[in-house]
């Protein structure tokens, strides 16, 4: 058996020398460890920063967010006062055309086209004065807000800036303890630069979180504000609207069916009695002129045939024949001046018979 605990002369025999290639390899080992314990403080750097770390990402993410989901509202509602404008006008134009449309209609669906077209223009005068209101209280304080998160976002990059430049330097003091321990003079500039750097970053910090109060206090108070003339807005308009076609309501709700299909029958039997007034005058107007014509063609044969049998005959035969023709050129004329009234056949068109 072997004797754990040998006697302090074989111990002291046993004792050997460490051969050069264990010296060197003592050598590595201990570099080694001290780059871990160097690497451990750098991992002790970070782990002591990450709180702080962990906040800026924080506030990045918020700000990011704010200013994404604020963006969004602002084209919204951009889009949705051109909507309200685009519909003003289309409004418009339908009241013009009902106007058009109710000078062809029955008394009452015309009274009732006047007085709808009346409210309806109180309607767009009311959104138009809404737009203008949500146009000046409400996009323009959003609009507002890409400039205040531009600035946070300043602040939360140079406060980045300072920590990242706190962790160099840092890490540069490290590097020096362990490459030169006995170089005091470049350890005691790296201490000073760090000292800076830590001060720096710490007035950063500082800075941002006072001016992410800021932001955070101003956008609570802004947006009660801007919500309140949202929906103060959006009442006053209804309100009016509501009341306007309310008297628009009574207007439409005022037409007697029985009146306006009285008024249309009576419109559709005068438009009818007017017609055959106008068919009777002429044909009548036709037919006497037709007899006339005849009329007057006879008895130009008549005077004719008188002239010629005048002609024939001699002596007191022809003065016989000249009293004949003076009665019938009597009779002509006679019956000229009495359809001297007609205003198509005057005493000149049965003259010239």
């Amino acid at each position: 058996t072997c004797n754990p605990y040998p006697p302090p002369s074989s111990r002291l025999q046993s004792t050997c020398i460490p051969s050069h290639r264990s010296v060197n390899k003592n050598i590595v080992v201990t570099m080694a460890q001290q780059m871990r314990r160097g690497s451990d403080a750098v991992k002790r750097v970070f782990t002591s920063d990450r709180p702080s770390d962990n906040t800026a990402q924080y506030l990045q993410q918020r700000i990011t967010g704010i200013d994404k989901s604020l963006a969004a509202m602002r084209d919204d509602l951009a889009m949705m006062l051109r909507k309200m404008n685009s519909l003003n006008s289309r409004s418009e134009q339908f009241v013009q055309h009902m106007l058009q449309y109710a000078e062809r209609e029955t008394p009452g669906i015309r009274a009732c086209c006047h007085g709808l077209g009346n409210c309806l223009k109180e309607v767009n005068d009311a959104r138009d004065q809404a737009r203008g209101r949500l146009e000046a209280r409400v996009f323009a304080p959003l609009k507002g807000y890409q400039m205040h998160c531009k600035i946070a976002k300043d602040e939360l990059r140079h406060r980045e800036e300072s920590k990242r430049k706190e962790v160099k330097r840092r890490r540069r003091l490290s590097e020096l303890q362990m490459r030169e321990p006995d170089n005091r003079e470049k350890i005691q500039k790296a201490k000073l630069d760090l000292a800076g750097a830590t001060t720096e970053a710490t007035h950063a910090n500082q800075a941002l979180l006072e001016q992410m109060d800021k932001f955070e206090a101003k956008k609570v108070k802004d947006m009660r504000q801007i919500y309140a003339d949202l929906v103060r807005t959006q009442m006053e308009y209804h309100a009016r609207a509501l009341t306007v076609l309310s008297d628009a309501y009574h207007a439409v709700e005022a037409i007697n069916e029985e009146e306006d299909m009285y008024d249309m029958r009576e419109m559709l039997k005068r438009s009818r009695d007017e017609r055959e007034r106008d068919l009777n005058n002429t044909h009548g107007g036709r037919a006497g002129r037709d007899d006339d014509v005849s009329l007057g063609a006879s008895l130009g044969r008549n005077l004719s045939r008188n002239n010629s049998m005048g002609s024939l005959r001699g002596g007191g035969a022809g003065a016989g024949g000249n009293s004949d023709r003076n009665r019938s050129r009597e009779s002509l004329v006679s019956f000229g001046h009495e359809s001297s009234d007609d205003s198509y056949y005057g005493g000149d068109g049965i003259r010239a018979y």
